[in-house]
């Protein structure tokens, strides 16, 4: 079984990078984020690029 988690909606770059790294220590498989209000893909990038396998 796989496990993702959401990320949140934060304009904090750093707590978006914190979150991530946090997922990935905890074992997730994923990460994603809502595209209902803010633009997605920034934190997906920003969680990409502080995370060995996110």
């Amino acid at each position: 079984m796989k496990v993702d988690g959401g990320l949140g909606q934060s304009p904090d770059i750093e707590k978006i990078a914190a979150q991530a790294r946090t997922q990935e220590e905890a074992g997730y498989d994923a990460v994603w984020t809502a595209e209902t209000s803010h633009d997605p893909f920034l934190p997906i990038a920003v969680a990409a690029g502080h995370t060995e396998r996110l």
